[in-house]
């Protein structure tokens, strides 16, 4: 079978599970040693999507968190120019 073929025809779902078949390779026996893989795991949908839900979560929240330092330094940085200006202004004005 060729391995670079990215069909879902190995895909079989049921309500609760989601199994996905391996090609069965005669001439190499399938341990984590000689060819890098473990055999075909079963996970329930629910538990793919709690692990999902976990990786998303985690994601966003570092997003946001960088988000913020990002805003709130952009936000400082006009501030800080703002007053830089506004001094040189008023200076003028003085003179």
């Amino acid at each position: 079978m060729d391995e670079s073929n990215m069909s879902c025809e190995d895909l079989m779902i049921s309500e609760t599970t989601v199994e996905i078949s391996r090609p069965v390779m005669d001439a190499v026996e399938n341990t984590p040693t000689s060819s890098g893989c473990t055999p075909a795991a079963s996970i329930t949908l629910d538990q793919f999507s709690r692990l999902l839900d976990f990786k998303l979560d985690t994601k966003l929240e570092s997003f946001q968190a960088s988000l913020t330092r990002t805003i709130r330094k952009e936000v400082s940085d006009q501030i800080a120019k703002l007053k830089s200006v506004f001094t040189v202004t008023t200076d003028f004005f003085a003179e």
